[in-house]
This record gives C-alpha cells, sequence and structure tokens, in this order.
C-alpha cells in the first residue's frame, strides 16, 4: 500500500491519500475485523479503494 500513495505526483497528493489510507481505509478494517483475522476478502477492497483513490485526486 505504501507505493500507491508514493507514486502520487504531488506532496498534496501523497498526503491526501496517507490520510485517506489512514484514517478511513484503515480505521474501518480494524472496525470491521474487531479484534480477529482480517480475511483476504477485506484486504482486497481496502486495496480496491486505494487504487482508486489516485484517479480520484487527478
Amino acid at each position: 500500500m505504501n507505493d500507491l500513495v508514493t507514486s502520487h505526483a504531488t506532496a498534496e497528493g501523497r498526503n491526501n491519500l496517507h490520510r485517506y489510507a489512514t484514517w478511513h481505509l484503515l480505521r474501518r478494517l480494524r472496525r470491521r475485523s474487531r479484534g480477529n483475522d482480517i480475511t483476504h476478502t477485506q484486504l482486497t477492497v481496502v486495496r480496491q479503494h486505494l487504487r482508486a483513490a489516485p484517479h480520484l485526486l487527478n
């Protein structure tokens, strides 16, 4: 996931992607897992959302 964030061209874009991944995606993933192991499907969905985010920024 870190490569996706650092690949964005502008510093502002990288900062926004980092915030989105940290404050939205990871927080939601942790809340939904409720202390259990994260499933492959849950991780795949988070990756898909993070891959789509740079397209929205552009």
